[in-house]
């Protein structure tokens, strides 16, 4: 069965300005969507918890990681559909990645 994927639409319109001063607008143009790259996104990393939301259904009971700078998985936990939250409050100040299957998402923990 194929995988069905919720995605996200994206514009983008340019503004072109010359040195006089005056501007222009692009047409708006849609940009086509990365399935997997639009598959889950870090809401609003916390001090204390990390919220994901996960768009992609074929992700709901996937394990995902936690990883840190070094590449040591430091928590692993199962996503699901729509909105959740980790708790990362024990995890010290650093660079760190969601990751599940091949997407990967940075998370920056700054206490």
């Amino acid at each position: 069965m194929p995988e069905l994927l919720q995605l996200v639409q994206k514009y983008i319109r340019l503004k072109m300005v010359d040195k006089n001063g005056t501007y222009s607008y692009s047409n708006i143009i849609r940009i086509a969507a990365n399935d997997k790259q639009d598959a889950i996104s870090i809401v609003s990393p916390t001090k204390d918890v990390l919220k994901i939301n996960v768009m992609a259904a074929s992700l709901n009971n996937s394990k995902a990681s936690l990883v840190n700078g070094e590449g040591k998985v430091v928590k692993t936990f199962l996503l699901k559909q729509g909105y959740q939250t980790i708790d990362i409050a024990a995890l010290p100040s650093g660079l760190y990645y969601v990751q599940v299957n091949d997407v990967v998402r940075k998370v920056i923990v700054d206490r």
